[in-house]
Parts: structure tokens; C-alpha cells; sequence
């Protein structure tokens, strides 16, 4: 029987995104393409940057990933947790009070669930929000190498 790949295993999508992988098949390309008066050395180091920028911000992507698939593994089994000592206390309780601690319990599994999704949505958006300056200050440093390279090469003009 074939042994099913992980569908989670970070290290195969980790190979995948090496900038050294994605730099040897752009070198290749460029190669076939001779374009004048362009340092295509400078270029493909600007590129690599570039790429190394976006490896990085993926790869904290994808390690916040991980951690938050395993903080709502461990929010889940909290909730399993209280989930069976509150349906023993109900199992407990006098016939007299099983509405109230029933009314209890899906307050207290509402307010549960409420606070783990806005933990969540935090975790994601601190994520997201850390991989963007990333790339955002990786953008203003391209825009300055595109300056200076162009400025360079009008100055070997004259």
C-alpha cells in the first residue's frame, strides 16, 4: 500500500520555496534573453533579493501557520476538556436546576469559542500583517536599486 504524503509537512513546502531553486531556473531563462546595455548581473542580484523577500515572508507565514494549527489543537482539547466536566456537573445536578446549568453551559461554551476565534483571528492577522512590511520595505529598497541602476548606467553613457 502507498504510503499518503502529509499534507501538512512543512519541510516539502519549505524545499519548494528555496530562493537558491527559484535563482539557478531564473538565470536559465535570462540566459536566453541578451538585453543592451543592462547589467544582468546586477539584475538578477536585485531579483534574488527580491525572491529571498518573499521566501522570507512565506516561510513566517508558514511557521505562524504551524503555530496556530497547534494553539487550536491545544484550544480544542481545552474545550473537550470543560466540555465533559460541565456535562458531568449537569449529569449531576438536581432536575430543579438542569435549565439553568444547561443556559450556563452554552454561555460558557459561547464565550469560549468567541474568545478563541478572536485569538485567532489576531494570531493571522499579526501574521499577515509582519509578512506585509516585510515585502513593503523589500519594495522601497527594489524601487531604489531600479534608481540607482538606471542612474548608473545614464553616467557610463556620457
Amino acid at each position: 500500500m502507498p504510503q499518503e504524503k502529509n499534507p501538512f509537512d512543512m519541510s516539502e513546502l519549505m524545499r519548494l520555496m528555496d530562493p537558491q531553486r527559484y535563482m539557478d531556473q531564473m538565470n536559465e531563462f535570462m540566459k536566453q534573453f541578451k538585453i543592451p546595455h543592462m547589467d544582468m548581473s546586477a539584475l538578477m542580484e536585485v531579483q534574488k533579493r527580491n525572491v529571498e523577500a518573499m521566501m522570507a515572508a512565506n516561510r513566517a507565514m508558514m511557521e505562524s501557520s504551524e503555530s496556530l494549527m497547534r494553539r487550536q489543537t491545544e484550544m480544542l482539547a481545552q474545550a473537550m476538556n470543560e466540555t465533559t466536566e460541565m456535562t458531568r456537573a449537569i449529569g449531576e445536578s438536581k432536575q430543579d436546576d438542569l435549565p439553568v446549568k444547561q443556559v450556563e453551559m452554552v454561555g460558557k461554551v459561547y464565550d469560549r469559542m468567541s474568545s478563541h476565534t478572536r485569538e485567532t483571528f489576531e494570531s493571522m492577522r499579526l501574521a499577515q500583517e509582519s509578512a506585509m512590511e516585510r515585502l513593503d520595505q523589500r519594495f522601497r529598497e527594489l524601487l531604489q536599486e531600479l534608481k540607482d541602476m538606471s542612474v548608473k548606467k545614464d553616467q557610463e553613457k556620457m
